[in-house]
Parts: C-alpha cells; structure tokens; sequence
C-alpha cells in the first residue's frame, strides 16, 4: 500500500500551523508505504514481515531540507505464525496486537489504548464460544504507543498481556483484558503501569451496534502522575451502518478520559480522532496533562452513492474541564472516488478550533485560534 498527501495549510498560526512540519504552510509527503510479504512455509506454518515508510520522509524531517528522499523505512514486523496442538495458535517474532481493532471499537485512526507492536510471544485458543490470548514480550528505544510509559523515559520495558473473548451468540459479545508494563532499565526498574479493559457489545440488527470499552489504570514507581494511582477512559459507541439508513452511515462515540491516563495520545504520531496524516491538526493538539478529566464527542457520517463515489462529515469536540482553556472543536468534509479497484482519490477539507488557553503538544507553546486544511490524497493498494 502507497498513500501520498498533499496538504495546503493555513489558519490563525500563519505558517506555523499543525498540519505541517517547521514553519511551512504547505506540505507534499510520501504519508504511507506498506509492503507486506508472506511465505506459507507448510500447511500451518507461514513467515510475514512488512517494510514500512512515510511521514518522516516526506522530505521536511529529519535533517532532510526538502529533498524528499525516502529515508527511516524499516521492517517494522518480522514473525512466524504456526499451529500447535491442541489448536493453539502460536506467533513469535516482532508482531502487532490490537484488541480494539479486532472488535470495531474505533473508527477513524487509532485506539483509546493498546495497538502495540512488540518483540515476543503470543498464545491464542478457542474454546466454544470463548477464546483466551496471552502475550509476552519486550519493548525497547522508541515504541512510544504509550504515552505513559514514554513520559516515565521507560522505553526499555516488559509486556505482560492477556485477554479473554466470550461471544454467546451472533448479536452479543464480551471480554475482559490486562497489560501489564513493568520498567526494564537500570534507571526505570520500578516503574509499573497496569492497565485493565472490559468491553462489550450488541448488535440489535446487523446493521445496528451498541459497544464500548472501560480500561482503569494503576502506578507505581513513577511521581510524575499528580493524581496518583487511578486513571480512567471509557467510551460508548453507536455504529450505523448505511443498510440500516440507506443514505448514510452514522458512528456516535462519546468518552471520558481522565488527562493523566497513559493511552494512545502522543500527537507526533496518527492519533484517534484523526484522519491518519502524521503531524496533522486535530483537538488532541492541545491535549493538557493533569489531573482533570476531558469529555469527547465524535460523529462521522459516510455516504457510498455508487460503487466508485462517496462523502463523507466528520465533527469531534473536546472538553478538557481545565481552567483557562477553551473547548476545542474540529469538522471536515471530503469526497472520495475509487478510480480502479487499486487506486483511490480522496479530496477533503477539515478545520480545528483550538479556542484559547492551549499549548502546542511536545512544544509547550500557545496554540490558539484556527487551523486549516484542505488535503488531497491518493492511494494505491497492491
């Protein structure tokens, strides 16, 4: 998979606006390579890895004064799947677990907590109508997916996870879930962050679904959390689909997150609530850290007119019940068009009130006021 984005910024920020890199308005950028390669090496056996590229070679990072060259790739996941007996499913190597994608639990470009590549072992059985999975393995030196392990400079870590799935019938299902994250370094030894997950949903048609997650946290080892040892975020989702409607598609998502809860908010990356540019506007931008709670509301609406042409509205808000900053709001609209079944065009336009009161995420300067984009982008599956 390719994707290429051309962005056109501006806004209250002038040059400097979060769409881009540095202080440029504009930005064209080499946004996603993906290349997959698989090898079934017997009948239960298969070899996958994938070479990966994008944002920071967009030739505005990393030293490269607008050259463009692609630069930073790696393969970024290297591992054997195999059978074993008993039907127990077995991956080792560098993988990626996402126990919310695998339910549907978020719709635009990144999980509430979790989705975490990792160097280590996973285990996975079916029993009926419940499975259970358990994962061990080692992060080390810029696996930053948790916000609260990066700020805590414990880059050098274990990882403990386990899951349980029961799905009783077509309409119904339910898991519980655990990570447990324990410091790996000499100077980040005693640092523990557990985290626990309980999800469910139900589906009244196949069209119509009530889900949601609740995951709670604890610390020990690490003083800078000020409100101590017990974060929270939770989030309840109703996803319709355009069958049920038959002009559109409606994802409603409500969710509380306490703004010292180490998840998935760390903006130099893709974040939830995004269109999935790297370093893009977006209310998680001015994200505060402390110890109050933030309330979020996201709605999309995705129309498939023909089988080549679709729109699409987006709209999250963003409360972060902390003194002297504004509410944040964002909107967009866009217009996709599948030209052949490889290559898709989408032309979109989104823009994000910051309100007053916020500072820029990693940078700690005011943001404030508006940013703007519109954005072309095209992408190539093969």
């Amino acid at each position: 998979m390719y994707r290429f984005d051309a962005k056109f910024g501006t806004g209250d920020n002038g040059k400097d606006n979060d769409w881009t890199t540095g202080d440029t308005k504009n930005e064209f950028s080499k946004e996603r390579f993906r290349l997959f390669l698989t090898k079934q090496i017997d009948e239960k056996t298969y070899f996958e890895t994938q070479y990966r590229a994008g944002a920071w070679v967009s030739g505005q990072k990393k030293g490269a004064y607008g050259r463009g060259e692609v630069t930073e790739a790696s393969w970024n996941k290297v591992f054997v799947g195999t059978k074993l007996p008993y039907d127990v499913d077995f991956r080792f190597g560098r993988f990626q677990f996402d126990w919310e994608d695998d339910h549907g639990l978020y719709d635009d470009e990144d999980a509430a907590f979790g989705g975490w590549r990792t160097d280590g072992f996973e285990l996975s059985k079916k029993w009926g109508s419940f499975r259970g999975t358990a994962v061990v393995g080692r992060n080390s030196n810029g696996e930053r997916r948790n916000d609260a392990m990066a700020s805590a400079n414990a880059f050098e870590q274990m990882l403990y996870a386990a899951k349980f799935d029961w799905a009783p019938t077509d309409k119904f299902w339910a898991l519980g879930m655990g990570y447990w994250q324990h410091g790996d370094g000499a100077s980040t030894d005693d640092i523990r962050i557990n985290t626990y997950g309980a999800a469910a949903g139900y589906k009244f048609t196949p069209a119509v679904e009530l889900k949601g997650v609740y995951y709670w946290q604890n610390f020990s080892g690490w003083n800078a959390i000020a409100n101590g040892d017990d974060a929270k975020s939770w989030k309840a989702i109703l996803d319709v689909k355009q069958d049920a409607l038959k002009f559109t598609s409606l994802w409603v998502e409500y969710a509380q997150e306490d703004n010292w809860f180490g998840g998935n908010n760390d903006q130099d990356w893709v974040a939830k609530y995004s269109l999935g540019t790297y370093l893009e506007t977006g209310v998680l931008n001015v994200r505060p850290h402390n110890d109050q709670t933030t309330k979020y509301w996201h709605v999309q609406a995705k129309q498939k007119w023909t089988k080549k042409f679709g729109t699409f509205l987006r709209y999250t808000r963003a409360d972060w019940d902390t003194a002297g900053q504004d509410t944040a709001t964002e909107w967009g609209a866009g217009v996709t068009y599948q030209y052949t079944p490889a290559i898709a065009f989408m032309l979109a336009y989104d823009s994000v009130d910051y309100g007053k009161g916020g500072t820029s995420f990693g940078s700690g300067k005011p943001l404030e006021g508006k940013d703007n984009l519109i954005i072309f982008r095209t992408t190539v599956r093969f």
